[in-house]
């Protein structure tokens, strides 16, 4: 008789619940002991959200207080861990109050309740730096043993209003005042693990902490959090089974396609790439490709701030960072890319060892479109269910070469402009609203194409077709035969300066569209074609 299905662990929330609801648990434990049986005694990581970051901390707490009997067939289970118990500090800075005003005393009331659950007192109405070390003491004089302190969500406080610059830099002094005492009670501490999304700099939140071991991007620890291809396929292999029934896929097709849709994150250098845990155990469950990682939250802030920067959008799909990039993200100065690598929107996909600069693109299919399709919500007004439908008559007018209806069905996004955006609509904001949309489209695009004679603002490359655009603008037009000429000069400049030279080996046809945006109307003015 075949065993049962182990439970997908969509909403579990601690280790123990893997156990007691027999719930699927992809193996990371011999990361952990690598960690805990190390010399380094203070660790950080930072990972994107839903990543697995909360089950890792709940998993070493379970390790720190002796409950051997839920790790039977893993790992560590075998390995030489004595299993001792040590008492221990687990703070979720996600739980604790952090708008303005109410962070001190919110941090202050978690320690003394973690206190009080541990049959211990300590002082009142003392900064929570303070009380931080009265709690260690505490713990360690009633315990007899080091203290262990698991933080999670370390710099909630701080994200949770970039937009409020004055509350965040409040909130940064108490982190950096808090974390600060962690040095100096050190014989106090068996191990010390911090984790949270974006990676501070050192100077920033952990000054002094020159013990920290950060392996955020520590090819050592590259696959702790997140599920490797062979992870995939060895833990949820029935789950496939059923999926590819449901798609009417081979189980081949299926895994191909689950690849393209959620594989992608790497974390180091020339570690193997992994799946979004969260993301994979939605699709598993509803038995369907969807991006539930994406709609779990929207990055309002990120597009306002790309917005505010009039940040190049196009050139998200080809970035590089260094290694010292990583560690330099404060709210002093807000690097748009290290954003969006350390929130899980950019990932690394290659490393050139000789200039240390780490390539980034789109992780997968489902960030891409997701990210795309709530810019284009932004940039303009419609909705998701117009906006789906506009991107395929675009898409089939392309394809069909019916330049019209492709430019009356953009012309539609374009007119739908929001008010507060209309004074800053110029040239690199519509171009940012066309580039995403043909994104959506799922067309080959790219933009700003070097040649030998400037650049292709846009390029779209079909099966049997490319199609080279130059756009202007013009603000103030109000006649139709100025934007007509415009359009002519945009076509002219195609022609020559020979564009069309870069891709006549291509074998494909050739198809020069010179365009003009009209900013007093908020849409495409004018067009012409070769």
């Amino acid at each position: 008789m075949s065993q049962p299905l182990k439970g997908l662990p969509i909403g579990l929330q601690t280790f123990e619940d893997f156990h007691t609801r027999n719930g699927v648990y992809v193996d990371k434990t011999r990361y952990l002991y690598s960690m805990i049986s190390a010399t380094s005694k203070i660790y950080f990581l930072s990972r994107p959200r839903r990543f697995g970051k909360s089950l890792t901390l709940s998993t070493l707490e379970a390790i720190f207080t002796g409950k051997k009997e839920l790790f039977s067939g893993l790992w560590i289970e075998s390995a030489n861990y004595e299993w001792e118990v040590y008492p221990i500090i687990r703070i979720d800075m996600s739980k604790i109050p952090h708008g303005e005003g109410e962070f001190s005393n919110a941090l202050a009331r978690d320690l003394a309740r973690i206190g009080t659950s541990n049959g211990v007192t300590i002082p009142k109405n003392i900064p929570e730096s303070e009380l931080l070390i009265e709690l260690i003491l505490a713990l360690h004089q009633k315990y007899k043993e080091k203290v262990v302190i698991l933080i999670d969500e370390y710099d909630k406080p701080i994200i949770d209003h970039l937009t409020n610059r004055t509350l965040a830099s409040k909130n940064r002094e108490i982190l950096r005042n808090f974390y600060g005492v962690l040095k100096g009670m050190d014989e106090y501490l068996r191990f010390v693990f911090l984790t949270g999304v974006t990676k501070f700099s050192q100077v920033s939140i952990f000054s002094g902490l020159n013990n920290l071991r950060d392996i955020t991007l520590d090819s050592a620890f590259g696959t702790l959090c997140g599920y490797t291809q062979e992870e995939l396929e060895q833990y949820f292999e029935p789950y496939f089974e059923t999926f590819s029934q449901q798609q009417g896929l081979s189980l081949e097709e299926t895994l191909k396609k689950f690849k393209y849709w959620y594989n992608g994150y790497s974390f180091g250098k020339n570690v193997d790439k992994v799946y979004n845990p969260y993301s994979t155990l939605n699709a598993l469950s509803l038995n369907e490709f969807a991006s539930k990682w994406f709609e779990s939250g929207t990055p309002t802030f990120l597009i306002k701030l790309i917005q505010e920067r009039e940040y190049d959008i196009p050139s998200l799909e080809d970035l590089s960072i260094s290694s010292s990039d990583f560690g330099s993200f404060d709210i002093d100065k807000i690097e748009i890319k290290t954003l969006l690598v350390q929130t899980g929107y950019l990932t690394i996909t290659d490393y050139d060892k000789e200039w240390d600069l780490y390539q980034l693109g789109f992780p997968n299919y489902e960030v891409k479109d997701g990210f795309y399709s709530h810019l284009i919500k932004h940039l303009s007004d419609v909705d998701q269910g117009q906006s789906r439908s506009l991107i395929r008559d675009m898409m089939l007018s392309l394809k069909n070469n019916d330049l019209d209806s492709f430019f009356k069905a953009l012309m539609t996004f374009f007119a739908n402009i929001p008010y507060e955006l209309q004074t800053k609509a110029d040239e690199k904001y519509y171009q940012s609203l066309f580039h995403s949309v043909m994104v959506l489209i799922g067309l080959k695009t790219q933009s700003e194409v070097h040649t030998n004679n400037r650049r292709i603002e846009a390029v779209i490359e079909l099966k049997n077709a490319i199609y080279l655009f130059e756009f202007k603008i013009e603000m103030d037009a109000t006649e139709k035969e100025t934007l007509k000429k415009t359009a002519k000069e945009a076509l002219k400049q195609i022609q020559t300066k020979g564009y069309r030279k870069k891709y006549e080996g291509h074998r494909k046809s050739i198809h020069e569209i010179g365009a003009v945006f009209d900013g007093k109307q908020r849409t495409i003015g004018a067009w012409m074609r070769e």
